[in-house]
């Protein structure tokens, strides 16, 4: 049916059929369908003839084939190393690989090593970087979007595709699920039916001068210049069914035993639901409305047999025995009329759609003649020392900032956490290790240490990291002496991340504040322009105690050879070289707010702990002064450094 409609059209849009004025166009056309499957072979008929089509449909993106063809895509990469699901996602038309190519592969060795390379690449990317940045990896290097365009419906496959991943992101983010969690509730919703969510719903693939294939419920309203019904013989349900449904003094009747007198009922009220659909198909046409009927020798039930039969009620209608003759009914009915014509449609014909290209319309930028406000932005703690106008913050790990020199480290390894690497990638080691270790189960440092030392390829120094970190959790800290070892997961936080809103935030204005307190800070050499915005950065790890909360910034920064270079004096030049002095002072406002915010009856003396910034490399049991600086600031400071942020002097 779909090719006898689509040749059609291709007739009607190749001939000189105007529409007032103006020549007939794809847009002025719409296909009515009675259900959702119906569309595909409508819109690859078209696609024959070259004709753009779109669908409006209310079907479920996870019950399309994209579906099903993207999970057994993510089965691959979850499984890389499972050659049967690697070939099933490469048999897959997003890969496109027929027999014949999949096989050649699988004799090439090296390329088939290749091909299970990518996929293992693809987990990990996945692991790493999340679900969202794997398939966009995937997606490009694997070419997906224009082997999906070769195709005739190219762009309903690319679109749902791409809706798809959108979802599966909305999930993996409403849900936290691994990769694991996301494949089963992929597979969960392909199989299960229910009600359809808006959200899951086919979108349109191109909002392009097209041909509208729409389903006569939705159509419901709507109008367009030509319609075309070629599934009006809409007959029956004539299978067994588990229970018959039908309406009795305004009330919904189920039959679970198909008693005849049901059956009538039920038959009569599909027979005028039939009959209100192929009204709205009719009346949905502003020019000219194509209904088309294929005859058989089956006698048709349908609402249009029904309408030009002979019959006087539709219970003998729907009795009725014998050949079917509807056709010439309909023809008899209108062989004289002037507004109705009855002919026969070919299977096919010769006209292929060529539209003509619109010519590209002259494009011009848009003067801009406004000034920008050049001081609103997103400010850090690295910006400011930077001078740089805009330097989107990251957990630190220690890199070295612009401006700041910095110390030369050792041509030759010394010995213990001295020979660690230095280096914003050996901070980062670090630092992810502090982030996962539960410091009150010192069970699983090694292990932990093990894996990441690992990642990064730092495996010759597990023991020096282990030594170090376990050190580091039992020095005392704080006038009470306590230990982080005795911090349990549930009293901390790790990379607190903040956001808060900045006003005319200048180098003088922070200089002032700094310097009535006359805290350590090379303030002289910072240099940045005027701020408005937002101060945004991350704190390494945030805990309480005894009912004060503390702030600690981890430091793998490399001073020297030995413990002795980690000595307070040396520290306390490192920390004013850095301005670390100043990254300590906005944490403190931030976290101070974040207690305002967050902490009923707080109060700075009573609940503001302090900060501790401790240089990994330094800690020594035997120099209990080493590798650790703490301060807690005046709250009368943190108070006019929170003005000064809210613009107030």
């Amino acid at each position: 049916m779909g090719k006898v409609v689509a040749a059609e059209i291709a007739s009607l849009l190749t001939s000189e059929t105007k529409i007032g004025t103006r020549k007939i166009e794809p847009r002025d056309i719409a296909v009515l369908v009675n259900n959702n499957t119906q569309p595909v072979g409508v819109q690859r008929a078209l696609a024959d003839y070259r004709i753009p089509s779109v669908v409006y449909s209310a079907a479920s993106v996870l019950k399309s084939g994209e579906a099903l063809e993207l999970l057994r895509v993510l089965l691959a990469v979850a499984q890389p190393t499972h050659e049967k699901i690697v070939r099933a996602a490469l048999a897959t038309e997003t890969f496109g690989l027929n027999a014949s190519a999949l096989e050649s592969l699988l004799d090439d060795e090296s390329a088939w090593e290749a091909t299970l390379t990518r996929f293992a690449d693809y987990h990990m990317w996945w692991r790493d970087q999340g679900f969202v940045q794997m398939m966009r990896e995937l997606l490009v290097r694997e070419k997906v979007r224009s082997r999906l365009l070769h195709w005739r419906d190219g762009e309903r496959r690319l679109t749902n595709i791409l809706h798809l991943i959108e979802l599966l992101h909305a999930a993996c983010v409403e849900n936290r699920f691994g990769i694991d969690g996301l494949i089963k509730w992929l597979a969960r919703q392909i199989s299960l039916g229910g009600e359809l969510k808006d959200e899951h719903e086919l979108r349109l693939e191109s909002d392009e001068d097209a041909v509208r294939i729409v389903t006569i419920h939705k159509s419901k309203g709507l109008e367009y210049g030509v319609t075309f019904s070629p599934f009006v013989r809409k007959e029956p349900w004539s299978g067994a069914k588990e229970f018959l449904k039908f309406h009795e003094d305004d009330k919904i009747v189920l039959d679970l035993e198909e008693s005849a007198e049901h059956k009538r009922i039920r038959n009569r009220e599909e027979l005028a639901e039939s009959v209100r659909q192929l009204y709205v198909g009719l009346t949905r046409a502003k020019h000219r409305s194509y209904l088309i009927w294929q005859e058989s020798s089956r006698k048709s039930k349908s609402a249009l047999a029904w309408l030009f039969s002979e019959e006087e009620s539709a219970d003998a209608f729907l009795e009725e025995k014998g050949e079917s003759n509807t056709s010439g009914r309909v023809r008899a009915a209108f062989g004289e009329s002037d507004v109705i014509a009855v002919e026969d449609l070919p299977e096919g014909r010769e006209n292929v759609f060529a539209p003509t290209p619109a010519l590209p319309t002259p494009l011009a930028p848009r003067v801009f003649n406004e000034e920008i406000d050049r001081s609103w932005r997103i400010s850090s703690f690295s910006s400011l020392i930077s001078g740089r106008m805009e330097d989107p913050e990251t957990p630190d790990y220690d890199r070295m900032e612009p401006g700041v020199e910095s110390v030369e480290e050792p041509v030759l390894p010394t010995q213990g956490i001295h020979a660690f690497p230095g280096g914003m990638r050996a901070g980062t080691c670090l630092h992810l290790i502090l982030e996962e270790l539960d410091f009150a189960d010192l069970s699983q440092l090694r292990p932990l240490v093990a894996r990441k030392l690992g990642d990064f390829h730092f495996d010759t120094f597990v023991e020096v990291v282990c030594d170090i970190l376990a050190r580091t959790l039992r020095v005392p800290l704080g006038e009470d002496g306590f230990m982080l070892s005795q911090i349990s997961r549930a009293s901390r936080l790790s990379e607190l991340e903040f956001t808060f809103p900045i006003t005319a935030l200048t180098t003088a204005r922070l200089r002032k504040a700094f310097q009535v307190e006359e805290l350590p800070l090379a303030i002289d050499r910072l240099q940045f322009a005027p701020a408005n915005g937002f101060m945004k950065g991350f704190i390494d790890l945030v805990f309480e105690h005894a009912g004060r909360f503390y702030f600690v910034d981890w430091k793998s920064n490399w001073l020297g050879t030995d413990s002795g270079s980690y000595a307070p004096e040396n520290i306390a030049t490192e920390m004013a070289r850095n301005f670390y002095n100043l990254q300590l002072s906005i944490y403190a406002v931030a976290l101070h707010r974040y207690l305002q915010r967050r902490l009923p009856g707080y109060e700075y003396e009573r609940n503001f702990g302090g900060a501790f910034y401790i240089f990994l490399r330094g800690i020594d049991p035997g120099k209990p002064d080493n590798g650790v600086v703490f301060t807690c600031p005046p709250r009368k400071f943190v108070e006019q450094l929170d003005d000064v942020f809210d613009g107030n002097s």
